[in-house]
This record gives structure tokens, C-alpha cells and sequence, in this order.
């Protein structure tokens, strides 16, 4: 999938997630059979809504319709903009605003009053968030953006991850940590990879030896407090 654009998008833009594939691939057949009905809003030559629409217009070969975004002087009026016209079609949970508003607090310089309103979120929540956003690892905050984790949960990781006189871990510590990230959302989908398994016998012996691994790894290493009757 290509993602190039020729116009850039506007930061407040990027403060949104991408679309899932899925709702991307609806989206890019919708232009190609009807084409664009919502035109591009534009603010100093970037794109602040419509990045998606633009990338669709581009793939399929389709001219793009624009407009230019009025009201938008400042970066929290910006902001301000682009949540207007996506929080009621974007279905983004309470962590995700709270992810936003955090970013917007932390890293863009936004007071905390106007990153609360903005995202109609609780100001404990934004505190939260921006902790998360300032130290958490990548793969906590991918899992928070995805709608995987709760703003609380990432919080709790990233205060607790690091005791008294606890290492800091390493290089393979944080790759581990990003690998269960991704393998985290394929488990409520377990049924379908069953149903749709190829057959392919050294995939099987790669998992099996996983499973041993992981399974040596929990027991070498396992904290105070582990529960093994929580493990679904």
C-alpha cells in the first residue's frame, strides 16, 4: 500500500489514528464507485481532514476535491477542527481520546484545560495519559492507540515497570516486548486462524517451539503476584 502524499498532512491531523485496513479498504471502494462526496479540508497548504480520503483519491486514480478549513488561526483551533468533524465518525474509545489529549498536553505545548474539553476527557485521565506518553516503551503506547489497553492499565505499566533496584532490561527485553504486543490481539481471534489454517507442518513445529520457550520463560522468570488461574 502506498502512503505517499503530495500534500502533507497537517500535525493536528496526525494526532488521529490511521484508519484499520478495514475500514480504510471500505473507504477506497466507496471513492471508486461513487467517487469523493466530502471535499479535503485544507489549512496552510496541509491536509487538516481528509488525509484517508486523499491517500483513496490518489489510489484510485480519482481527483481529489478541496476546501479550505476556516476558524483554524491557532494549533489548538486546529485541533479543535479536526475533533469536530471526527470524534462523532471515528469510534474512538476513552483511552484513545485520552491518548490524544495527552500527546496534545504533553508534546504539543496544549494547556491541560483545553486538551480536557477538546477530547472530552477527565483532567485525572489527561495527567494519566501524558505520563504514559512521556515514558512509556512504543509498544504500550501502540497498544493504547490500537484500543487494546486502557489509559489506566498503560499508566500502572508504566509506573510499575520499573522497581527499586530493578535493571533496566535490554535490546531483547523491549523486542519481547513489542512481539507481544502484536501476538496480544490475535488471541480473540484464534478460532478464525483455525478455520482458515493452510497447513503448513513447519509453522506448527515453529509454534510448538515458541510455546516451550515461553513456557521456560514464565517459569525462570516469575514475579510476586503472578496468578496463573488469570491466564485464559
Amino acid at each position: 500500500m502506498r502512503d505517499v502524499y503530495e500534500l502533507e498532512p497537517h500535525p493536528a491531523a496526525e494526532e488521529l489514528p490511521a484508519l484499520p485496513d478495514v475500514e480504510y479498504r471500505e473507504l477506497l471502494a466507496s471513492i471508486k464507485s461513487i467517487g469523493l462526496i466530502q471535499p479535503i479540508a485544507i489549512c496552510d497548504g496541509k491536509i487538516l481532514d481528509g488525509r484517508q480520503r486523499y491517500r483513496a483519491c490518489l489510489e484510485a486514480g480519482i481527483e481529489p476535491k478541496f476546501e479550505t478549513a476556516n476558524g483554524c488561526e491557532t494549533f489548538v483551533r486546529q485541533v479543535e477542527f479536526v475533533m469536530a468533524v471526527n470524534l462523532h465518525r471515528r469510534h474512538l474509545s476513552d483511552a484513545q481520546r485520552a491518548l490524544i489529549a495527552g500527546r496534545l498536553n504533553a508534546i504539543r505545548g496544549v494547556s491541560l484545560s483545553d486538551a480536557t474539553k477538546l477530547l472530552n476527557v477527565r483532567s485525572r485521565t489527561v495527567q494519566k495519559a501524558a505520563v504514559v506518553v512521556k515514558r512509556a516503551e512504543s509498544n504500550v503506547i501502540d497498544l493504547v492507540h490500537g484500543g487494546n489497553m486502557s489509559i489506566d492499565a498503560a499508566y500502572r505499566e508504566t509506573v510499575n515497570a520499573r522497581g527499586p533496584g530493578r535493571p533496566a532490561g535490554n535490546a531483547k527485553v523491549a523486542k519481547l516486548r513489542r512481539v507481544m504486543a502484536d501476538i496480544r490481539p490475535l488471541v480473540d481471534g484464534k478460532k478464525e486462524i483455525v478455520d482458515n489454517w493452510p497447513g503448513n507442518p513447519s509453522l506448527n513445529l515453529e509454534i510448538a517451539r515458541a510455546s516451550k520457550f515461553f513456557a521456560s520463560l514464565v517459569k525462570e522468570t516469575r514475579e510476586p503476584g503472578y496468578d496463573e488461574t488469570s491466564v485464559a
